[in-house]
């Protein structure tokens, strides 16, 4: 799980418009508002992940407060990988 969270935050941190030594990043963190992700980042993130744990986002099911919020994001790649 710890391994799961390094590697997503990676990602948040590569793709973010604000420093990674800027960064806080928490459950509660909402990616555009806190971290500064806009539209085109929001879709490089999702690739990213992607291409990271190996698995394809199910679109009809996901929706933004899944993607915005770094705690729903979390869960939702967790659940994909134990599935």
């Amino acid at each position: 799980m710890k391994d799961i969270e390094d590697r997503l935050k990676n990602i948040i941190s590569a793709n973010s418009k604000i420093a990674a030594n800027e960064m806080v990043i928490n459950e509660e963190s909402d990616l555009i508002d806190d971290l500064g992700f806009d539209s085109l980042l929001m879709v490089q993130l999702i690739v990213d992940v992607e291409e990271t744990f190996n698995f394809e986002f199910n679109y009809e099911e996901l929706d933004m407060n899944v993607l915005r919020k770094y705690g729903n994001l979390k869960s939702y790649i967790i659940t994909k990988i134990k599935s």
